[in-house]
């Protein structure tokens, strides 16, 4: 949670109209909620980290997981400046997708 964090709060003014946390509160509801859905099985939410070098440079998350119906959204995403545009948030959408249908067997998957 720290890097993540570190990453919002070092360039605050790009975040500002998203739910990606400033303070140690906002922190606690975002992550708790992430990890509570999570344990409910209705979220995934995923540290992006860079090849190589295992930095953490971002996150973003399966959510309304619906197995039954086998669909789910992919959004609460955010990553460091330095890396937007780069091809890291591509990438780690490629194998969210790839995971999503491969592994989980969903059929849609909408993006947010």
């Amino acid at each position: 949670i720290g890097p993540l964090l570190e990453i919002a709060r070092a360039t605050p003014e790009i975040y500002r109209f998203t739910s990606t946390p400033q303070t140690d509160a906002e922190a606690a509801a975002y992550f708790s909620r992430a990890f509570a859905e999570r344990d409910g099985g209705v979220a995934y939410p995923f540290a992006v980290l860079l090849s190589g070098s295992g930095e953490v440079v971002g996150s973003s998350r399966f959510y309304r997981l619906d197995y039954s119906n086998r669909n789910c959204e992919v959004g609460f995403t955010w990553f460091a400046p330095r890396v937007q545009g780069g091809g890291v948030n591509t990438e780690s959408k490629y194998l969210m997708l790839a995971d999503a249908f491969d592994t989980l067997g969903f059929l849609r998957v909408q993006l947010q």
